[in-house]
């Protein structure tokens, strides 16, 4: 997986040297070649954003006193901040690094900036007089920048010095990297990476807190050395991933959330905007681009000559100050495009031929409060839709669940019964492949199947024409004949049905004849599904599989009252 990524950004170019990162500066401190304050230089935009510099990559701390070089905050530049004491400690720290590197250098730009230090006290009033004290908050970015030189940070004396020290990371013996194979002192603590729902410093991927994670008595990123350009190329490959791209509005690059933690990224040897039509499949398709995208969604898929490059995702979550693997996967960019299509058209269901996007799946089933779904069933829905394998039976029950205890009625319930209804005909299908014994539910229907001999399918019709009698005999749309009755109906029909039929006939209106009018006929369809019941009438109990056929009979039964109303319902 390191390997793969490391790969991408080298593809991408998203690493120009060890070492080095793209990081916001806001102002930069220009300084004369004796070392003497000129000028404070703002960086910042018109709206108040920082330029992007590529500059020594920021070290990583918590409460630990740790300077970046000739790059970082105000805190340690300049030593504002609150409290003062640790401010000034953190301004030491970055003078005394800064003074370190001239050994054994001879750089006048380098020269300057510890000038700069070793007479402090007056540069630093010199720059107060042109932006207060008081407006420093210890945050801000700064760099340096020499007269006649250029920028601090960008001479060679200084990019030799930075990725000879790389934080300390070249001290220890050398060894060979699990990742590129070259013999290098390994990367001692990898970059972080910046996950939905961890912490805002930063989760790692690969760490060694505790004794039990480490042998041999070798210590941190020892234990499993990989080299520290390697550790930063596969960190910057998952923030090219993770990035939000405002122009797709989608919240990750080539991402998809699973969860308030969980997060799946992709992507491929093949040029990366190949991914675009995965993105918008899993995520919905860009703004302007829907339209056309639900008309037609299979036409921007990657052309068949990219059909052999590989293909790649992992789940990633988190767990205290780590990132956590849940699931890694691997394949051709041929096979995904296959299992996409595969999973596709088991979720096309009647009423909106729209393709679903995995966030509006995974809400179908998240249970009540908003705690969402756990990450084992979160990921197994999402990878069924990229390996084409069946979905699991777990979300035939969640589904089935939350279709009989939650009306969601102030929760867009036309969409969420349509995606339930879609995941259920889904997993029904993938059912019926794995298991010869079930093989009639590969033939589950996608929209209205009169003449399904299926008992389930027909009691799911049956109950759905029960419900609109009611709603049309009570002028109610929202009649809470589902509330009530759906989840022991579709467990248990022995148990409801006589009751809910005799319901019908005592709400029966004469007024409202058979077949008065174009449109569905309900008291027909009552008629005909009851004649349709075996001999020894309604079933006891039903199984889980039966129950799904239930709720799609039901669904499909309901969108078809839908799509053609009843001309004597309610407002007649």
């Amino acid at each position: 997986m390191l390997r793969a990524l490391v790969e991408l950004a080298e593809r991408e170019r998203l690493v120009a040297s060890s070492g080095f990162e793209p990081r916001p500066v806001d102002f930069e401190i220009r300084l004369d070649r004796a070392g003497r304050f000129v000028r404070l230089v703002c960086l910042r935009d018109a709206r108040g954003a920082p330029r992007t510099l590529l500059a020594p990559r920021a070290p990583r701390r918590s409460v630990n006193v740790c300077p970046g070089f000739l790059v970082d905050n105000a805190r340690y530049v300049l030593g504002v901040g609150d409290p003062p004491l640790r401010a000034e400690r953190c301004r030491s720290a970055f003078a005394d690094r800064i003074e370190r590197a001239l050994t054994g250098e001879d750089d006048p730009a380098l020269a300057a900036v510890a000038r700069f230090y070793a007479d402090f006290a007056p540069n630093r009033a010199a720059l107060f007089g042109e932006r207060p004290r008081a407006e420093w908050s210890g945050s801000e970015v700064l760099g340096f920048s020499i007269e006649g030189f250029g920028p601090a940070h960008d001479r060679a004396a200084a990019r030799q010095v930075w990725m000879r020290a790389q934080d300390g990371q070249d001290e220890g013996a050398a060894a060979r990297c699990l990742v590129t194979g070259r013999v290098v002192p390994p990367a001692r603590l990898h970059p972080v990476i910046r996950l939905p729902g961890g912490q805002p410093a930063g989760a790692s991927l690969v760490s060694f807190n505790a004794d039990a994670f480490r042998s041999h008595g070798l210590e941190q990123g020892a234990n499993a050395p990989v080299a520290p350009d390697a550790a930063i190329a596969y960190v910057a490959a998952l923030h090219r991933l993770l990035e939000r791209d405002d122009h797709a509005a989608r919240a990750h690059r080539y991402g998809v959330r699973l969860g308030r933690d969980l997060v799946a990224v992709f992507w491929t040897t093949a040029p990366m905007h190949t991914l675009d039509f995965f993105a918008d499949l899993w995520n919905g398709p860009r703004p302007g681009a829907a339209d056309a995208f639900h008309a037609a969604p299979w036409n921007g898929e990657p052309p068949a000559a990219l059909d052999r490059e590989r293909f790649y995702a992992v789940i990633l979550g988190t767990n205290a100050a780590r990132a956590v693997v849940r699931d890694w996967f691997e394949t051709s960019l041929g096979a995904v495009k296959r299992a996409t299509r595969r999973f596709a058209d088991d979720l096309a269901i009647a009423g909106d031929s729209r393709p679903l996007a995995v966030w509006q799946l995974l809400a179908a089933v998240e249970p009540p409060g908003g705690t969402g779904l756990a990450p084992d069933l979160a990921c197994r829905i999402f990878l069924s839709s990229l390996r084409g394998s069946p979905l699991p039976r777990e979300v035939l029950r969640q589904t089935l669940q939350r279709m009989r205890t939650s009306p969601d009625r102030w929760r867009h319930p036309a969409a969420l019964l349509h995606a339930r209804a879609a995941l259920i005909r889904a997993t029904l299908r993938g059912i019926g492949r794995a298991d010869p014994t079930m093989s009639h539910l590969q033939e589950v229907p996608v929209s209205l199947d009169e003449g399904s001999t299926q008992a389930a399918y027909s009691l799911g019709r049956l109950f759905a024409a029960l419900e609109r009698a009611q709603q049309r005999a009570l002028s109610d749309p929202n009649a809470s004949m589902r509330d009530r009755y759906f989840s022991a109906a579709s467990m248990a029909p022995a148990q409801v049905f006589p009751r809910l039929l005799r319901l019908a006939q005592h709400r029966a209106d004469p007024r409202r004849a058979r077949g008065s009018g174009p449109g569905p006929d309900v008291d027909d369809t009552i008629a005909r599904m009851v004649a349709r019941l075996p001999a020894s009438g309604f079933p006891v109990l039903l199984s889980i599989e039966d129950q799904g056929l239930f709720a799609v009979g039901y669904y499909h039964q309901r969108e078809a009252f839908v799509a053609a109303p009843d001309p004597t319902g309610p407002g007649a």
